[in-house]
């Protein structure tokens, strides 16, 4: 059975709960660990609200919200990888690959229909963010 968007955005937050407890205590990890926790369960949040959006405006906007914070996540996550301060690099990847992806291909199934400026940001926003997710 497939997941849906929101089990999946809380899934993927409950993962960067859990590369905390695997930091190394530095400042640094201390630092990235606290906004890595704000920006991935934002992300999370946002689509809640997304969900019950009072305009198709407003629905954008709190999906781009979405997206927004999963970059901030995805970046957090890389800082966190390449400066080595996760004793489990592989909880790290399983973050980065599978849950990223799978959330940002349900995101991009879930833009507006009509062509109006808000909604090609929003194209142009999900884009982006597969193909920094899509990276080596």
């Amino acid at each position: 059975m497939k997941e849906n968007l929101q089990a999946r955005l809380i899934r993927f937050t409950t993962l960067c709960i859990s590369v905390k407890n695997y930091l190394n205590g530095s400042f640094e990890a201390d630092h990235l660990s606290k906004q890595l926790i704000r920006s991935s369960t934002s992300a999370a949040l946002n689509y809640g609200e997304a969900r019950s959006a009072e305009s198709r405006k407003d629905f954008i906007h709190k999906q781009g919200l979405s997206l927004k914070e999963l970059r901030e996540s995805y970046i957090n996550l890389l800082i966190i990888e390449q400066n080595n301060l996760c004793r489990n690099q592989d909880l790290i990847h399983k973050s980065i690959g599978q849950h990223l992806c799978n959330i940002s291909q349900k995101l991009s199934k879930k833009q507006p229909i009509n062509d109006s400026l808000q909604n090609s940001d929003f194209k142009y926003q999900i884009s982006e963010f597969k193909q920094l997710v899509d990276q080596p």
